[in-house]
């Protein structure tokens, strides 16, 4: 036994653990809420009825007030525990309590669910804060109001800590919304209903309400030595096994239960009533004499209220819940007591009997539905004759409609023939036929789709295993696409094939076209140095020409945001940052040198770069760009300055010389920058094939001139 110095050191330790942490935690909190109820019941969670009411207070008070904080707690107090191990479980819910993440730590007033976490709430040693909290507690019983104690050793649960009430630590302001009576109240009940009754079968759960039943029972019953007292252990015997007990109760026998549930299903002749609102509304159910459970929790939510908004109007005063007693009609009926239900007064009956109409409902809705059934048969007569005339319409206007197809079918562009699953031809229309010929094998006499050589096996295979083709083969002159559908035959079931042959001639041939014209336009481009490409900046998916690619030094069809990898990173920065600018449609135009590192050697390019579209929503903002390869211009001017040097030190009319040939090679350079600006500018192709020519026209007057300058120095270097 553990010595009871040691008990309490534990819990003075857990009270000082508990308030300062409290005291920490709502320092870094903020409240809120105006107020905070706790609710605490003495159940667990899968208790129906203190989950009902605990779950009907929180309703109710936010109902009632919106500003009110509430949070439920189960303390699982379980009847077999020892008053040591009812304070412990207690103790463990109010440091969950204040674990919780909460902006309120402190309840403002606290709802007690049961006598028993009543009881033990006496017992603990909390600190001065709670020790003043209002405590509102329901469904308490008179007697343990006066002396729980008393209730304690009645029900065998010994602690050697126990003390009386009076010795208890501290006055708790309290207020008690109790029930009283149900017992007698019921018992009263069974006999006005059942006056010879000789045997009360109770099932008890051995909860702790169950057990105060019984322990009132056995008290009552003291009084009725006529009537004894069967119980059966509704908590570790199976509905089957007490049911077969009850039904070999004897004659004059009467069932009474309270958190017991009794299964819809039962067919019992024994009367059953009850203690609670819960039972279902069976036959066999009578009734009983209950406190209902919003009620209870109406009751209780309005006096923890009361007490939460001003503490002071919380006593020691017991209120008591509005008690009902409420009879099923049905029941009454089954077992043939109206007579004695007639003398009852202020009871509220349940499953009261359908009305003369209702009673006779089933009646009237059969003469109802046959009435409907005749009236459908009429009408159903009536609408197939117009259906049948619909229909003779419908095949005319179908005979016409066939006739049209027909003609569509075999006059239009489209080549359409029907193939079996071998590949035989079973049908086609005109245009069909004159291709399906030339695509027949040599020596065959009909068109096979597996022999045909213009088709590949990957097609047969597929066409075979019923699936969706679509190819494009040459025939000679002609490009045929060609569909393949899987179809079935409606009157054979047979799997048949439907191919579709559309002369795509005219649309290769345009296409061969612009490829050409795309290849003399990219072959004007590379030979001028000029390179376009056109890009969509959020994507990076664009098109451009090979001499783009290769002015930037990377293969053709490398990802445009790669191809910059051989910018310089100085000139690289420039072009991340106009782009960035360009996104943001801060800026649209960007000209500038840039220099290319390719093998360790520096090549230069013009480029000049716009935002042509810019359309986020769309996820589109296009950029195009235009670069030129000026090596040539670059090493001429290089040239060019090492001349001009040399000039410097030759006589007057080689300077003289040297100042008009300078002037004519900017007058030529500046033609190749804007021949080259302006190609960008230009939509149309023969415009730019102009502007093509005029740039390779002045790169070679260009060329020309500073060889007559070259053959200038020479000579004179050879005349010195």
């Amino acid at each position: 036994m553990i010595p009871r110095i040691y008990i309490r050191l534990v819990f003075i330790l857990l009270s000082i653990v508990l308030t300062s942490f409290s005291s920490t935690v709502r320092g870094n909190k903020a409240e809120t809420f105006s107020d905070y109820i706790l609710i605490i019941s003495s159940s667990c969670y899968a208790d129906d009825w203190s989950t009902a009411i605990a779950k009907g207070i929180q309703a109710e008070i936010a109902k009632r007030d919106s500003s009110v904080f509430t949070r439920i707690e189960y303390a699982d107090l379980t009847y077999n525990g020892t008053i040591l191990s009812g304070r412990f479980s207690l103790q463990r819910t109010f440091i969950l309590i204040n674990q919780a993440q909460t902006n309120i730590l402190t309840p403002t007033s606290i709802a007690i669910i049961g006598e028993e976490a009543w009881m033990i709430y006496r017992l603990m040693t909390f600190s001065e804060v709670w020790k003043k909290i209002p405590v509102t507690v329901c469904g308490v019983r008179p007697e343990i109001i006066a002396n729980y104690p008393a209730y304690l050793s009645n029900q065998q649960i010994t602690d050697k800590s126990l003390t009386p009430t009076v010795n208890t630590k501290g006055d708790f302001p309290a207020m008690f919304i109790h029930e009283s009576g149900d017992e007698q109240t019921t018992l009263e009940l069974i006999n006005g209903f059942f006056p010879q009754t000789s045997n009360l079968v109770y099932i008890n759960k051995k909860s702790y309400q169950d057990n105060y039943t019984l322990y009132m029972l056995r008290k009552i019953l003291q009084h009725h030595p006529e009537i004894a007292l069967t119980v059966l252990d509704g908590k570790n015997m199976s509905n089957e096994e007490i049911k077969e007990a009850s039904l070999q109760q004897p004659e004059h026998s009467v069932i009474l239960t309270r958190s017991y549930i009794i299964p819809q299903n039962w067919e019992l002749q024994i009367p059953v009533f009850t203690l609670t609102d819960q039972q279902p509304k069976c036959k066999y159910i009578v009734g009983g004499s209950y406190t209902r459970i919003e009620n209870l929790a109406a009751v209780t939510a309005n006096a923890a209220l009361l007490s939460s908004y001003s503490p002071e109007m919380a006593n020691t005063i017991s209120q008591k819940a509005v008690k009902t007693t409420e009879l099923n009609k049905e029941a009454i009926d089954y077992f043939g007591v109206q007579q004695q239900a007639e003398k009852m007064q202020n009871v509220v009956y349940t499953n009261i009997p359908p009305s003369h109409f209702v009673k006779y409902f089933k009646n009237i809705a059969v003469i109802l539905s046959l009435l409907s059934i005749a009236l459908f048969f009429y009408l159903y007569r009536k609408r197939k004759h117009a259906h049948t005339q619909h229909i003779l319409k419908s095949l005319e206007r179908y005979k016409e409609l066939y006739k049209e197809y027909q003609v569509i079918y075999e006059n239009t562009p489209i080549g359409i023939a029907l193939l079996n699953d071998r590949g035989d031809l079973l049908q086609c229309n005109t245009n069909a036929n004159h291709f399906l010929f030339s695509m027949s094998r040599k020596g065959d006499t009909a068109f096979n789709l597996f022999t045909t050589p213009y088709f590949d096996r990957i097609v047969k295979k597929n066409v075979k295993r019923h699936h969706h083709v679509d190819k494009i083969i040459k025939c000679g002159q002609h490009y045929l696409r060609t569909i393949f559908s899987p179809i079935q035959d409606e009157e054979t079931g047979q799997d048949n094939t439907l191919m579709f042959i559309i002369d795509n001639t005219q649309i290769w041939e345009a296409r061969e076209e612009k490829e050409t014209i795309h290849e003399i336009f990219n072959f004007a481009m590379e030979a001028s140095s000029i390179g376009v490409v056109e890009y969509n900046l959020l994507t990076g998916e664009g098109l451009g020409t090979d001499a783009w690619y290769y002015n930037l030094g990377v293969i053709p069809g490398t990802p445009i945001f790669n191809s910059f990898i051989n910018v310089l990173k100085d000139d690289q920065k420039e072009i991340e940052e106009f782009l960035q600018k360009a996104k943001a449609k801060e800026k649209e135009m960007y000209e500038g040198n840039l220099r290319i590192i390719v093998n360790g050697k520096t090549h230069w390019i013009r480029v000049r770069i716009k935002l042509t579209e810019y359309n986020p929503e769309k996820n589109r903002i296009i950029i195009t760009e235009v670069t030129t390869n000026i090596d040539e211009q670059k090493e001429n001017e290089r040239e060019l300055f090492i001349a001009l040097q040399k000039a410097q030190e030759s006589d007057k009319m080689k300077n003289a010389f040297i100042a008009k040939a300078s002037t004519e090679i900017r007058f030529h350079t500046n033609e190749i920058v804007q021949l080259s600006t302006k190609i960008f500018e230009v939509q149309d192709q023969e415009e730019r094939m102009e502007l093509l020519s005029s740039l390779q026209e002045n790169n070679e007057k260009l060329l020309a001139y500073i060889s007559q300058i070259i053959e200038s120095s020479k000579e004179e270097s050879a005349s010195k």
